[in-house]
């Protein structure tokens, strides 16, 4: 299969790129996603429709980093880092998180 030439957003643009400004700072929850992808922006919206604190990591698809990695070992988003429980633990799966966040 041949590369195809498309062009994905490595990084938020735009009003993204101001709410990811304000998710900078550490917290309890580490939300670690890729803005273009439509998972992301699911778990994303619900965070900010209920107004949870969380940390936002911007991921580029292509240089998986290490902290991702130790969440989800195929490096897959979005994944939830959970420091706020007493023996820390991660999240994968868009409605797994979702799920998680109801309670």
């Amino acid at each position: 299969m041949s590369d195809s030439g498309k062009q994905y957003h490595k990084e938020c643009t735009g009003l993204a790129l101001e709410l990811v400004k304000k998710r900078t700072e550490p917290k309890d929850i580490t939300l670690f996603g890729s803005c273009f992808c439509p998972y992301v922006q699911r778990v994303w919206a619900a965070f900010e429709y209920l107004q949870i604190p969380y940390q936002y990591y911007e991921v580029d698809p292509y240089k998986k980093p290490k902290d991702l990695l130790e969440l989800s070992p195929k490096g897959l988003v979005p994944a939830l880092r959970l420091d706020n429980v007493r023996t820390p633990k991660a999240l994968n799966e868009s409605t797994v998180i979702l799920e998680y966040i109801n309670e």
